[in-house]
């Protein structure tokens, strides 16, 4: 059970920068339930963007304070300025601000005048008093500077707000003041394309109506979407109502719709109600929300809150519990860890089910029964930990998530790899849908379509989408014909960010392990096809690669590198993306690594790290490189291709490495404080991290595989909820100051255990591990029978849980064999090299006879026996000559994958290789068939005759070369327009020229009417969030004349304010009008003028 045992010294010390918490905490400390551990909080500044707000799991509604500072997450302690309170938000993503739609506002209007009040956002922007938060599962509540204080819960698509006037102040304590509540068609990022507001309310009645509707962009990707509201207010008697534009307000009109047009300014706008003062009580202000229309927004609102008014305390409690069931199956004992521990551990797994989010029955799409979730932001974070560990304590919302991805896959005809507020968002690295697809199925998780996700994953594999840079992958015939994604790839069949050649190929990979994982459960006959594609990332992998820092060697050899199209290598620095070097983003400086460096990449080949330090010089130069990747400032733990090599060391024997660098990061980069995460929470993945961490056992997603280290507590237990079955694992001789952090001996289940790893029956299955402890590494876990399975090694089970060929929950059962073993069991050819890219074909001579799932993969089950009718080798396939005594067939073209038997890929060339060589005209030598065998897959014949090798046919057809020269210029001014008009409708750009309009010196050279010089704008110089870079100019003009507006503005370290240091307007006659003068009286268009 979870320790109660708390000391005030600590808790003044330790929560300085939350007293509302410490004080909840302290006052409660005789009667602490699960609920007191959690402080929603932790990770709302530093970049974490955390959802501090109340919300459900899983929640559509999200209730929180919005502010003008770190606002991604709606609301930061980083001592910005409330600038309204909105009902729906994401977590813990980057970029720009998600969602915060339709923002609401109390006031009270000086001298009780409505253009007194200030309705734009900078204006009416007020602080809050930091001793006033109060965040807790399921409630959110602040006082303004004014003395208004603001309490708000929700329901699963409402929320409710609670405003308190009667401390509100304007000049001195004027209680005469009428409270009113303002909305704005807004959102978080000013996305709002168009809007629409109708207001009901009679004077002299007791409540209100807003309702309405707008058009938004998505934060992360592609399209628009249409939100609609319907907000009621209660609580006194109506004075007044109307709309408002900018800095007035009006009672007559009642309906207003603005527009965003090419060159129209972002229009601030909305609706209000005031009500007569005094007031006897709070105003209640009830948001119910819908994607499908604004009489569903009503009716959710009418039907989850019906009473407003005496409903809030009852929400409150509701949402609590429903908080405590999701948190039910998990206890520890602490064993006298600090209690900063334990709050950042149950915080950590309180934001694992913010989201995604539960939008069944919001979904404007399509209809379908099935369940439909959003805030997939994105599965590239998500796949890697947070979802693994939903399928641990919350399996039956993990099917539930994978059965919308596949409806999904059903209505969209692709799995989506990111989404956001119904929008397709941006594809990352690969399919990442399949690793989730995969992770259930080796995990049993039921209710789920396999052959529907099998379809699907194929379609992924195999097709591409014109646009692939929202859904699917891109560069497939290169992907099919050269086991790689070559840098600069041609792409006659999609469209997408030609970039990440690297880290592509690396994702595609393992998308194909986790396809092939599929196929072989599911008894599939593409497993070998795909089985194979799952090596295609070593043809990237450069030998002879060196790194360098500052000049210096770092002692490393061997780096991924991008490879062009005819096989020759190209250049990326391997410190590039890395914390060293600079950021990289997918828009604005895409390199050939997807967020990371090829330092970090060089570990990416989840399914066969045994390959990789093989690769890299054996298990000594591995373990020196992976800790020089750790400590010399190259590694970014915020960013999730990390986290699995802090327990690469299982792989090289050395378990309690793994261990020593947990405990490196956790707690000094995840704790407890508000900047407590590393970076971006990312939906709960550095939650997840470190609940991982702190469990004792960490997942290799995709296979039935955990490392086990041990756990930060005495003591932790998980209740299955589909087997309702206790699994537990426990430190003897622990240590609550961690100097005992090495197993010595484990048990499981009262046995001796000495593998460093278990599979998912622990959890289903309820099993007890227990570990022994000591300050030194032990020989434990260290053996090679030991280590957790690698493809290379034939260690791995492909499909073992499927549902339909095995027990459920049966243990992963490993071999150890050797490489030479393989070749004696499988190859009947003496010559033939053991490749992955030269997949072993089976065959049956019928039906009847065809070997049982489990028999479909001889290269990895070592020692499986098979009858010799049932083997057929496929020799290694070139594109030239190769080493005397190899036999080579003629090239030839991908097949179908329903076709029987599946040809073989072919690998990628070989410097030296027909590919290679060009004749003096620089053309490729002609493509001549050979004539093919006869029969060649006749398992009759052993022994027969190969035909020379021949030459590959052009990589780009005639009919193709002809327009190749328009498709590249059409694709480069499509790419350079698409950025131009990201940039165009960017806040920076539009704040600009709405800042330009109302600055008086503009107005008075330029005249009024300040537009866009052009119809097409083009904006110059880059804006750069990832690197704290604005540096911009564009031509605008008015009705007197026109001229070049220049922005430049850095960031403060990450994290922090943009700093204005040039805003200036260059005129046609050479004059250059400085409109930001730090040390004058000028105004900083992103700054009140207080400099705020």
């Amino acid at each position: 059970m979870v320790a109660l045992s708390i000391f005030g010294v600590f808790l003044s010390t330790a929560y300085g920068a939350n007293p509302s918490f410490a004080r909840r905490f302290t006052e409660r400390a005789d009667a602490l339930d699960v609920l007191d551990w959690i402080d929603p909080l932790i990770g709302s500044r530093n970049g974490g963007n955390v959802f501090s707000g109340a919300t459900l799991p899983y929640g559509m509604a999200k209730a929180v304070a919005d502010v003008d500072g770190e606002n991604t997450g709606g609301f930061s302690t980083d001592g910005s300025r409330i600038t309204g309170f909105s009902a729906l938000h994401d977590s813990g993503t980057g970029g720009n601000p998600s969602l915060g739609n339709f923002p609401i506002f109390p006031q009270l209007c000086p001298e009780d005048d409505l253009n007194n009040c200030k309705y734009p956002i900078t204006n009416r922007a007020v602080h809050y008093k930091d001793d006033s938060i109060k965040a807790e599962p399921g409630y959110f509540g602040v006082t303004l500077e004014n003395g208004i204080k603001a309490d708000m819960t929700v329901s699963e698509h409402v929320a409710l707000f609670r405003f308190d006037f009667s401390g509100g102040i304007v000049t001195g304590n004027d209680t005469s003041l009428s409270p009113l509540i303002q909305l704005d068609l807004t959102d978080l990022w000013a996305s709002r394309q168009n809007a629409s507001i109708t207001v009901e309310a009679s004077e002299g009645s007791n409540s209100g109506q807003i309702r309405g509707n707008g058009t938004f962009l998505p934060s992360f990707g592609a399209g628009s979407y249409v939100l609609y509201f319907c907000l009621d207010i209660s609580g006194g008697k109506v004075k007044d109502s109307g709309v408002w534009v900018n800095n007035r307000a009006g009672t007559e009109p009642k309906q207003l719709h603005v527009t965003r047009g090419f060159n129209l300014f972002y229009l601030q706008a909305g609706g209000f109600i005031r009500f007569q003062a005094p007031l006897n009580g709070p105003i209640y202000a009830r948001m119910g929300l819908s994607f499908i229309s604004t009489d569903k927004a009503c009716s959710n609102a009418e039907t989850e809150i019906p009473t407003p008014e005496s409903q809030f305390d009852d929400m409150v409690a509701n949402a609590k519990n429903a908080w405590r069931q999701k948190l039910a199956p998990i206890t520890i004992e602490p064993g006298g860890v600090n209690d900063s521990m334990q709050i950042s551990f149950w915080s950590g797994i309180y934001r694992t089910m913010i989201s995604p989010q539960d939008y069944t029955g919001e979904n404007p799409h399509w209809e379908s029964n099935e369940p439909y979730f959003d805030s997939f932001y994105c599965i590239w974070d998500m796949w890697r930990v947070q979802l693994p560990f939903l399928t641990i304590v919350d399996p039956i919302i993990q099917s539930k998530l994978v059965r919308s991805l596949l409806d999904t896959y059903k209505h969209r005809g692709w799995l989506p790899d990111c989404m956001m507020s119904t929008c397709k968002g941006w594809t990352q690295g690969g399919s990442d849908a399949d690793n989730v697809l995969a992770d259930a199925y080796v995990k049993n998780l039921s209710g789920i379509d396999w052959e529907l996700a099998y379809q699907a994953m194929v379609n992924d594999a195999e097709n591409e989408p014109l646009e692939w840079s929202i859904q699917g992958r891109g560069g497939s015939a290169s992907w099919k014909r050269l086991n790689y994604i070559p840098y600069l790839d041609f792409d006659p069949y999609g469209f997408g960010t030609n970039s990440r050649s690297i880290s592509r190929t690396l994702e595609y990979s393992y998308n194909d392990f986790c396809l092939a994982t599929l196929a072989k459960g599911l008894g599939k006959d593409t497993y070998t096809k795909y089985i194979s594609r799952a090596g295609n990332w070593q043809n990237l992998f450069k030998a002879d690669q060196k790194s360098t820092i500052n000049g210096i060697d770092s002692g490393f050899t061997g780096f991924f590198q991008p490879k062009y199209l005819n096989g020759t290598w190209g250049y990326q620095d391997p410190i590039a993306c890395s914390p060293l070097a600079g950021w990289c983003s997918l828009t604005s400086n895409p390199s050939e690594t997807f967020e990371s460096s090829c330092w970090e990449y060089m570990f990416f080949v989840p399914h066969d790290i045994h390959k990789v330090i093989e690769l890299l010089g054996g298990p000594e130069t591995f373990l020196r490189r992976l800790d020089f990747f750790h400590t010399s400032g190259l590694a970014d733990i915020g960013n999730e291709p990390v986290f699995l090599t802090v327990y690469m060391p299982h792989y090289a024997g050395r378990p309690g490495l793994s261990s020593k660098r947990a405990h490196s990061y956790i707690p000094s980069r995840f704790n407890s404080t508000h900047p407590g995460l590393p970076g971006n929470d990312d939906s709960g993945a550095m939650a997840s991290f470190t609940i991982f961490a702190n469990i004792g056992l960490f997942p290799n997603p995709g296979q039935n595989v955990y490392f086990i280290i041990p756990p930060f507590f005495e003591s932790v237990s998980i209740i299955s909820p589909l087997t309702n079955k206790t699994a537990t694992i426990r430190n003897l001789n622990f240590d609550n100051e961690y100097k005992r952090i090495y197993i010595q001996q484990a048990k499981l289940n009262g046995e001796t255990y000495t593998k460093n790893w278990v599979g998912h029956e622990f959890f289903t299955e309820g099993w007890t591990l227990e570990l022994t402890l000591g300050e030194e590494e032990s020989e434990w876990g260290t053996k090679e029978e030991d280590l957790p399975p690698s493809l290379s090694t034939g260690s791995i089970e492909v499909g073992l849980l499927s549902p339909s060929k095995l027990e459920p929950n049966a243990p992963m059962q490993t071999t150890q064999t050797s490489l030479a073993k393989h070749r004696q069991l499988i190859f009947r050819h003496p010559a033939a090299p053991l490749q992955l890219h030269n997949p072993i074909v089976l065959r049956t001579l019928s039906s009847e006879k065809m070997p049982p799932p489990r028999l479909l993969s001889p290269i990895l089950r070592s020692r499986t026996k098979f009858p010799a009718q049932y083997l057929r080798t496929i020799p290694p396939i070139r594109h030239a000559s190769t080493e005397p005594g190899t036999p080579t067939v003629p090239w030839k073209t991908p097949h179908s994958i329903t076709s029987w038997p599946p040809e073989p890929l072919i690998p990628p060339p070989k410097e030296g290789e027909i590919l290679l060589e060009r004749r003096p005209n620089r053309d490729l030598p002609p493509y001549v068939p050979k004539r093919p065998l006869s029969n060649p897959m006749s398992p009759a014949k052993t022994n027969y005759q190969l035909t020379q090798p021949s030459s590959v046919p052009p990589f780009i057809p005639k009919d193709v070369q002809r327009t190749f020269p328009i498709f590249v210029l059409v694709m480069g001014i499509s790419v350079f327009a698409f950025f131009n008009y990201q940039k165009q409708e960017s806040s920076v750009v539009t704040s600009t020229l709405y800042a330009l309009r109302t600055n008086p010196l503009v107005r008075e050279e330029l005249g009024d009417e300040i537009y866009f010089a052009s119809k097409y704008p083009w904006i110059r110089g880059e804006i750069n969030q990832v690197h704290g870079r604005i540096n911009i100019s564009f031509w605008v003009k008015g009705t007197r004349r026109q001229g070049k507006v220049v922005l430049r503005c850095r960031r403060r370290g990450r994290g922090g304010y943009f700093v204005t240091q040039e805003w200036s307007l260059e005129l046609e006659d050479g004059r250059v009008l400085q409109l930001y003068d730090p040390d004058g009286n000028a105004v900083d268009p992103f700054q009140d003028p207080l400099g705020e």
